[in-house]
């Protein structure tokens, strides 16, 4: 299972013009360089441009300035993932998962490394609890029902997960 950066454009961004809003980060950043919230903007912009090395650095510049920033940590963690770095990604990812359980998106991420490095039972783990902090999270049951089918060759348990899905939306395509 792959871990994208997913789509940043226009997380911090309102004119979705990436490339566009690289200078004017590097200017406010000048003017205000203790600013984690510009660093961050700025390595957002930078990983929407596949450009990772520079989206790392100010990443870690942000989370210098700001050590439990959230979003920084979650962004590094998909920076550290997209390059196959899930060992790595993963003390940031639980640190997020410890300190702000409401995060749904820490989970999946998680899931996703755990994956990666063959951690089946704690992917596992990490979905459900997402489903403990986002009952209707069906993301957490398309997760079980990959690691079920494909890596743990449970097909039963795979299929009660994606009948989870296809129940609440029977039209959905990603069970098929």
């Amino acid at each position: 299972i792959s871990n994208s950066l997913g789509d940043y454009r226009g997380l911090f961004l309102l004119d979705g013009q990436v490339q566009k809003s690289i200078p004017d980060l590097t200017r406010a950043i000048s003017d205000s360089p203790n600013s984690a919230y510009l660093y961050l903007s700025r390595a957002t912009a930078y990983a929407a441009s596949q450009k990772l090395e520079a989206a790392e650095e100010d990443c870690l510049r942000a989370l210098e300035l700001a050590p439990d920033l959230v979003p920084a940590k979650l962004l590094m963690a998909r920076l550290l993932s997209a390059v196959g770095k899930f060992s790595n990604a993963i003390p940031l990812l639980e640190e997020v998962q410890r300190k702000a359980p409401e995060e749904k998106e820490v989970y999946p991420l998680l899931a996703v490394a755990y994956i990666n490095i063959q951690q089946y039972a704690k992917a596992i783990q990490s979905m459900r609890r997402l489903l403990a902090v986002d009952p209707d999270a069906m993301v957490a049951y398309y997760y079980m029902g990959v690691v079920y089918g494909n890596y743990l060759k449970q097909p039963q348990m795979a299929l009660q997960m994606y009948r989870k899905i296809l129940a609440r939306d029977p039209r959905n395509i990603s069970v098929y």
